[in-house]
Parts: C-alpha cells; structure tokens; sequence
C-alpha cells in the first residue's frame, strides 16, 4: 500500500521554506517522545518499505502555482493502521533537542548539495531560470537549490543551535493541518481508507485561517556562479507565449537534431536538451560542458532550426500563419489560463476580424484550419490513445 499527505504549506515565507527543507531531513532521523532516533529507524525499517519527505511545487503557469510538504509512505496490508500511526508520531512529536545529530545532518546536507551542484549542476541551473520568472522556481530555489545550499551554508557558519532549534520548531508546529491536507492512497484493497481518513482527522490539528504568503520570481539577469570544477553547465530558458500538443514534439526535434549536434558532437559537452513543461516553460541546458559561453549562443538559434527543418524535412513553412486565440488575447497583459474555446475562437477571427481584411482586399487566400480529438466520457477508461482531427477550409477572393 502507498500513502501520499500533501499538506498546503503556502501560508509559508521562503527562509520558512528553507527551515521545512531541512527539516525534512530531520525526520525519521531523529527522536520522538515516544522513541529513540535508534529505535525509531528499526521501527520504520519494520513496518515501511519506504518513508520520506519533501517540498513539492505544482505550476500551472508562470504565475500560478500551488505547494505542498509531502509525507510517503509504502507498507504492508498488516501494517498499514501501525504505519499511519507512526508517520503521524514523526509529524506531531518529534523533538529537535538533538544538538550533535541536527549539526551533523546540517554538514551532510551542505556536501550532498556541494556535491550536486558539481555534478549534476544542469539541475540547479535550470532551477534557477525558473526562479527568475516563476514563483514555484522561486520557492524551488528555496528548498532544494543554490539560495537553500547557501541557507545551509549560512546555518552551518554561523551556528546557533538555540536559535535553530526555536526556528524548527516554530515551523514544525505550522504545518500538519488536516484541513490543509491532501490525502492519496494507492493499493489493491481500500476496505481501510476511511478508517484511516478518519484517525487523521482525530489525530491532526485544524489551522486558523492562513494568509498566503506573497512569493515573487527573482529578476531576470545573465548570472554566472562558480563552482570547484573545470566544466560547467549552461542553461537558458522562460515562457513560451503560446503552447500546444506539439510543444514536446519540438522540444524532441531541437534537443535531438539540433543540439545534439552542436552542443554535444561539436561543443564537447557530456549530455545538452530542451525541456518543456506544460506551464510552458522551456529551457536549454548543457551537461558538464567545457564550452558553456558556446552553448547560451547555440540556444539563440532553436527557433531558426526548428522552421528551417520542418521546411527541409516535411515541406512545411511557418509564414503568415497565426492562432485564432492568441489573435484575441493579449499574452503580455492579460491572464489566458487555459486559453480559449477552439470552436469559439476560429469562427469568431473567421466572421469577423479575416473576412473583413479579404473584403478590404489585404488578403486574397486564407486556410482555416480548426484542430480537435475525438474522444468521449469512457475512452479515457480503455486505456488507448485520443486521435486527433482537423478540418481544413480555403477562403480565396475572385475578382
């Protein structure tokens, strides 16, 4: 059986952020009232495949996002009501008077992430571009990247265990609310899972009302951090205006065509690609690259590639071509979400805005084209893919 908590912890600044991060190496690691940090760990061993914690952000655009502290846990059928109960005694009873275990896990924590940023340092590069545009790169940056590594660092130079311990606390005791949670179960029995919802809701406190706490992405910048290392690594990226089914499609073709070849074959680097999320964010990346100032100049030129290809490749020519819904949304100033009603949006530019600049004689042929799948309420549940449809309709004015 796999349990999932997801407690909203958006009422969070981001240096409580950072406490939480910690903290969730603290747990399962150190004491409880009711065990030892020694008998606790042969406890878990025990009754849990796996335990662990961690700070999750979920983005939705560059300006929505939602975050949660997510306990897990994996367990047996026979264990499961004791498992419960043991994640939840980590979670309300755990005492952090452990002076030595809290600074050495603080040092172990510090040359993880030293190590991290050394060899996988893509990782926390691209973090950053996120921070510098997006609020969940911001709270990211924060729990697990250069701004928490630099955190730790401070925590570690200027050690105040006193101090640290009130800081702990005071968050610990701030977040494990049942009316701030999220519960996931996954298994082939839930026979228990209302039993064990309603231990939660007996066992958890309840939170007053909670303000959400303002969160703004960095500034944008061209930013270089030195690391203990002959190699580095390069990433550029932000929000796509505008983004679609194809999006990782493309993403495929510039990292694999494109990048490949002049990031990896001719700049030297270990590893290079685009990635793209749904949000829309996107962004290049090299891996242990002895080239990087080459690498931001190759970035500048995926778009180029990408239409020069699809034009070599398939006889397909992005010119004069424009989406109906960007046609009536203003991206730089107004909040799409999830954009505009397809249907709604071709015909509304067609009858109105199109067919007035051909009867104005500024254009002559114009291809409409309308996209959609077809699906209904129940194919999602065979397990089989959506196909798509688009309809083509030519507009040509004759003199």
């Amino acid at each position: 059986y796999y349990y999932a908590l997801y407690f909203n912890i958006d009422h969070l600044d981001l240096n409580q952020i950072s406490t939480l991060s910690f903290i969730c190496s603290l747990l399962g690691n150190i004491s409880t009232i009711k065990h030892s940090a020694k008998d606790l760990s042969t406890k878990i061993r025990l009754l849990c495949g796996t335990m662990n914690y961690s700070i999750n952000t979920y983005e939705k655009t560059n300006k929505e996002n939602q975050v949660y502290f997510k306990a897990t846990f994996s367990t047996l059928e026979e264990n499961e009501q004791e498992a419960l109960q043991l994640l939840v005694e980590i979670l309300q009873e755990s005492v952090f008077d452990q002076e030595k275990m809290i600074h050495d896990i603080l040092k172990q924590r510090i040359i993880s992430l030293k190590q991290a940023i050394t060899m996988s340092g893509h990782s926390l590069s691209m973090k950053r571009v996120l921070a510098m545009v997006s609020p969940s790169g911001v709270i990211d940056e924060y729990s697990s990247g250069i701004a928490y590594y630099k955190w730790l660092k401070e925590l570690d130079d200027h050690f105040d265990f006193v101090a640290l311990k009130q800081k702990l606390e005071s968050v610990y005791q701030n977040v494990c609310f049942y009316n701030r949670l999220t519960l996931s179960f996954t298994g082939n029995d839930d026979t228990n899972l209302e039993k064990q919802a309603l231990y939660l809701k007996e066992t958890l406190k309840i939170s007053d009302a909670l303000e959400k706490a303002i969160i703004k992405p960095f500034s944008i910048k061209k930013e270089g951090i030195i690391i203990p290392s002959d190699i580095a690594y390069a990433s550029k990226g932000g929000y796509l205006l505008e983004t679609s089914k194809i999006t990782p499609l493309a993403s495929n073709i510039i990292s694999l065509a494109y990048l490949w070849n002049v990031v990896r074959v001719q700049g030297g680097a270990y590893g290079t690609g685009l990635v793209s999320r749904a949000s829309g964010f996107t962004c290049c990346y090299s891996y242990r690259d002895p080239n990087g100032k080459e690498s931001l100049k190759k970035y500048e030129k995926c778009g180029t590639f990408l239409k020069d290809y699809l034009k070599e490749a398939y006889n397909v020519v992005l010119k004069n071509y424009d989406d109906t819904a960007c046609m009536i949304y203003d991206l730089n100033n107004q909040d799409v979400y999830s954009g505009g009603s397809g249907p709604a949006c071709v015909m509304s530019v067609l009858y109105s805005y199109i067919v007035k600049k051909m009867k104005e004689g500024k254009w002559r042929r114009v291809l409409i084209v309308g996209t959609g799948s077809l699906h209904n309420t129940t194919l999602v549940n065979q397990k089989l893919s959506i196909p798509s449809i688009a309809h083509a309709i030519s507009l040509e004015v004759i003199k």
